[in-house]
């Protein structure tokens, strides 16, 4: 995902899961955000802004193993 620059949106997930994954995300210096409503609430993680503040508008969902 970093070295592509893609924005990835993760599998719904309860609150207390998404919120690790922000803190998870923080650290690696990249942008995430919920979207969705519950019980499909998700996050939605951004790379690193470019230079000019613009993103990739490549998007990506990743799956748990042994999901759909």
């Amino acid at each position: 995902m970093l070295a592509q620059q893609l924005i990835v949106t993760l599998k719904p997930r309860p609150a207390t899961l998404r919120r690790l994954q922000h803190r998870i995300v923080a650290r690696h210096q990249l942008v995430a955000e919920s979207e969705g409503n519950e019980p499909q609430r998700r996050l939605v993680i951004h790379p690193r802004q470019t230079r000019f503040g613009a993103h990739h508008d490549t998007r990506a969902i990743l799956h748990s193993p042994g999901t759909s």
